[in-house]
């Protein structure tokens, strides 16, 4: 270049010339982000299944266990009624009378609440009502002795204690009470597997989420 020549505009003499890269990442690292979002975003998504999936079954699981809850405190209510109605037909006390009518009160809302479980299961609903009846014969029954023990037909009572009557309601009680048990144990079982399933499947994601961000 002459002396006092200028060099050209935009260009210092002695430099080389810059060229600016307007690409963020190589391919090879976009893929990865892409990669990696793509793995978060799925994880995310299976974790959320995953949890969604465990709430389920705990809600089945507590379901089952109070249906199992509420059959026995039916059970023990029936029982201990008709041994307070024996124990007042043999002495007369009215004492004995007593586990009767805690039952009388309790029996109404163990029976409620065991609808109130079963309020999508019209089957088990009806089986509930069967229940029901049964229950309210027996009371009648005992409540017929019980009237006549009062008046002092101890003879009369006895008679009716004798037909059986009461015992093939209560033998009937137990039969669907044990049906619906069943049931709720399998509602049991099945839930605590679903469970269980669903607690490995997320430890599953989270590993294999984590395995593949590290990759």
């Amino acid at each position: 270049m002459l002396a006092g020549t200028a060099p050209p505009p935009g260009r210092s003499e002695g430099l080389p010339t810059l060229r600016r890269n307007h690409a963020w990442l190589p391919p090879s690292a976009l893929f990865g982000v892409a990669v990696a979002t793509a793995v978060v975003v799925l994880s995310a998504w299976l974790s959320y299944a995953a949890l969604a999936s465990r709430e389920q079954a705990v809600a089945r699981l507590t379901t089952g266990t109070e249906m199992v809850r509420r059959l026995d405190a039916v059970l023990t209510a029936a029982v201990d009624a008709e041994t307070g109605q024996r124990g007042y037909l043999l002495t007369g006390e009215e004492a004995y009378l007593e586990p009767y009518r805690l039952a009388q009160v309790a029996m109404p809302l163990e029976l409620r609440r065991l609808r109130e479980l079963l309020a999508r299961d019209p089957g088990r609903l009806r089986s509930v009502d069967r229940m029901a009846q049964l229950l309210a014969d027996k009371f009648d029954e005992m409540d017929q002795t019980i009237v006549r023990r009062a008046a002092g037909d101890v003879d009369g009572a006895t008679t009716i204690v004798r037909t059986s009557k009461g015992k093939n309601l209560m033998d009937d009680v137990r039969r669907v009470a044990a049906s619906l048990r069943e049931h709720a144990e399998a509602m049991r079982g099945a839930a605590l597997a679903e469970r269980d399933a669903a607690v490995r499947n997320s430890f599953l994601v989270a590993t294999f989420g984590a395995a593949v961000l590290l990759a």
